[in-house]
């Protein structure tokens, strides 16, 4: 290993300013990690900070999506496994072996026995990505089949994963390019069923699923997201959820699902998110503090400067210094500019109208 830890980080960083798309930059940490920390098979994907779900999947290595549904049991299961991602939240260093976790036992965990060495792979190193704000807005498993993680490596790893925290948050919300995609037409619905086989799965919700992208398209129906929301709903102890994912073309997407009556299977669709729906992870994101977040609220509800002030009961002129940091904080420059960094630009005309049963809006731009 030739490089230093001050060194990772300082290219780190320079992706991350660098990369046009979180996808790119994701990309990116994987090609640098591996030339740093020699593996076989990774994947990396971005996480809400809260539920510590994945809203997006990058993977190199993998033998396509067949093992997808074991992995996510695995680690969002009703069931209890050791050294998932939510058990390391708490350390001070969130950087793990799989030997580590096992007390040297790796054989003994269904990781080992149904991910790792059907791909033949014997270890695995896991890795938090919390920025420099607390929260972690990403994930990350290596794996090979050589020698076992080297304390260097994961010192290395330990030294760098802020700042690929902190490249995760900067490009949550960073395009690209502003080109619509074109869309599958017809209701976007999908069934997955208690066993985490795809029961159903309509033309618009494949097309979704093959948008966001988890892994290689071998000619299958990528089902890693749809199989998580049901995963995480069940475990959750709820009939219905919403959860947010983020399409490879840079669109964020509202996946909501829910339980069907008398069986444990579970229904879902899939639809553009609205600017309303990403408010949360925007301003923990950017950092906005809990009145910037109420003036956002109400902006992107298209009220005036003086309307927001009558509703938090502040002076207009304190709305407008908030307005002011939220631009700075999120590099807009006015409502539009903000909107248009949530949502893809095709949505922005009609933010705040009806959606179909499509998933699309059906009204004219206001």
């Amino acid at each position: 290993m030739a490089v230093t830890g001050r060194r990772a980080g300082s290219v780190i960083r320079d992706a991350a300013s660098t990369s046009p798309d979180a996808a790119a930059f994701r990309h990116r940490v994987l090609e640098l990690l591996q030339g740093w920390v020699p593996f076989d098979a990774g994947c990396l994907g971005t996480t809400e900070p809260v539920t510590m779900l994945p809203t997006s999947l990058t993977t190199v290595g993998y033998d396509g999506p067949a093992h997808y549904p074991t992995a996510i049991d695995i680690e969002f299961g009703l069931g209890e496994e050791i050294g998932r991602f939510e058990t390391m939240q708490h350390l001070s260093v969130p950087v793990r072996t799989l030997s580590q976790v096992t007390q040297g036992r790796p054989g003994s965990c269904r990781l080992y026995s149904e991910i790792l060495a059907p791909n033949g792979l014997r270890h695995e190193v896991r890795v938090l990505f919390r920025g420099r704000d607390g929260h972690a807005w990403g994930a990350a498993t290596l794996a090979r089949a050589g020698v076992d993680f080297t304390t260097e490596e994961l010192v290395l790893l330990g030294a760098v994963l802020t700042d690929v925290g902190d490249g995760l948050r900067g490009t949550l919300f960073r395009d690209a390019a502003a080109t619509a995609t074109r869309r599958t037409l017809g209701p976007a619905v999908a069934v997955v069923g208690d066993t985490s086989e795809l029961l159903s799965c309509t033309d618009a919700a494949h097309d979704y699923l093959a948008r966001l992208g988890w892994g290689p398209d071998h000619g299958r129906v990528l089902a890693g997201p749809a199989i998580l929301a049901a995963a995480w709903l069940r475990r959750s102890g709820q009939l219905s959820g919403t959860t947010r994912a983020r399409t490879t073309d840079g669109e964020w997407v509202l996946i909501r699902c829910g339980l069907v009556a008398g069986s444990n299977a579970v229904l879902l669709t899939f639809e553009p998110a609205q600017a309303r729906d990403l408010i949360p992870l925007a301003a923990t994101a950017y950092g906005l503090t809990r009145r910037e977040r109420e003036v956002m609220v109400h902006l992107l509800a298209d009220r005036s400067r003086e309307e927001i002030a009558r509703e938090l009961f502040l002076s207009p002129y304190t709305v407008q210094d908030h307005l002011k940091s939220i631009y700075a904080k999120t590099g807009t420059s006015g409502r539009r500019g903000l909107v248009s960094l949530l949502v893809a630009t095709e949505c922005v005309p009609r933010v705040g109208s009806e959606l179909g049963p499509d998933g699309w809006f059906v009204a004219h731009p206001r």
